[in-house]
């Protein structure tokens, strides 16, 4: 059984790498939430942690900021394999802005708008945006990274 859930996992963060991000489904999701000001400044500083773990490539300072469970899955060949994705596809990411805290009983999802920068065939510098979104929970007054990734 054991086997088959470290298969399913293998599989599911397989998918999640090919759009650039993870998923980590929770065990038990329904704990009490901190209040909602320092529950919003402490997710908000978790999700800037981890697009700058991104935006350096540094996965070290990702994979402290994760579940033992996901930061297994979410290997460091994993997360340089999403890094090169994200910069072939978008270029170098220059920042990032939080954009709003989307309203749920058990989660907390925060969006952030990053900025791309690439060159192009010509040499003129091209800038794109995409969305990244970061999931969390509370599990035994602890806060839990769900998933996340570029939208």
């Amino acid at each position: 059984m054991k086997q088959l859930t470290s298969l399913i996992s293998a599989v599911m963060i397989f998918a999640a790498v090919t759009f650039s991000g993870c998923i980590h489904a929770a065990a038990d999701s329904a704990a009490a939430a901190p209040p909602p000001a320092a529950a919003s400044s402490k997710y908000q500083k978790i999700s800037a942690e981890i697009l700058s773990a991104f935006q350096n490539e540094d996965y070290s300072q990702l994979k402290k900021l994760l579940p033992e469970s996901l930061a297994k899955d979410f290997s460091e060949n994993v997360f340089k394999q999403s890094c090169r994705q994200l910069q072939q596809s978008l270029g170098k990411m220059t920042k990032f802005t939080f954009v709003t805290e989307l309203e749920a009983p058990i989660f907390k999802t925060l969006v952030y708008k990053a900025q791309f920068e690439r060159k192009s065939r010509d040499g003129k510098t091209i800038k794109q945006e995409a969305l990244f979104k970061a999931m969390f929970s509370e599990q035994n007054r602890k806060t839990l990274v769900l998933s996340f990734g570029f939208l």
